[in-house]
């Protein structure tokens, strides 16, 4: 699981930097909500984790492995009691909301650009001129902003790592937890 998050981050990324470098900016913006999400999921293992560890309780974490492994929304897939459902993000954005003030904010804007709605697709690409009633299209208004909500993505990358090292770091408590709940024996 580590290493398939390591690459996902590393992917997302990098893809959102060569689609913005290349104006491509609604396929950046939204590989950057994919930068957030990911970070948000890899945040909550951990703290579940970290939760485990301190409370010597490790009874979720095989479940929550198996969820943040192979959870979808897709019905097809599902076994049927549902076991894997995904947790909508904005369920978890919104936690994290507490932490990171402004989250939700970032995650909206990314979001209004990403969907085929007023930002998305008027408010990005066309500029009315009042004056005469024409409407001037071009790729990218008002990108400062856009900007910064991707650079604030970015940082997404970081909490997935500390995440992700946090993790590492706990894998032997979590072992040695275990043992001491369920001794392995040689016999």
């Amino acid at each position: 699981m580590r290493q398939a998050y390591i690459w996902r981050l590393s992917e997302l990324a990098e893809s959102c930097a060569i689609n913005w470098n290349n104006c491509h900016y609604i396929a950046s913006l939204t590989l950057a909500r994919g930068l957030i999400e990911t970070g948000v999921i890899l945040c909550e293992f951990d703290e579940n984790v970290q939760k485990g560890v301190e409370n010597k309780d490790l009874s979720f974490l095989n479940k929550d492995v198996m969820k943040k492994t192979f959870s979808t929304r897709i019905e097809e897939v599902l076994d049927e009691e549902r076991e894997y459902l995904a947790t909508n993000i904005l369920t978890l954005i919104k936690k994290k909301e507490k932490e990171l003030e402004g989250l939700e904010f970032v995650y909206a804007n990314l979001s209004e650009c990403a969907h085929p709605n007023q930002f998305g697709h008027f408010q990005h690409y066309g500029e009315l001129d009042r004056s005469n009633g024409t409407v001037a299209f071009s790729n990218g208004k008002f990108l400062d902003a856009k900007f910064h909500s991707v650079l604030c993505a970015f940082s997404f990358i970081d909490f997935g790592i500390l995440a992700i090292n946090r993790l590492e770091e706990n894998i032997e408590k979590v072992a040695d937890l275990q043992h001491e709940i369920n001794p392995v024996s040689s016999s």
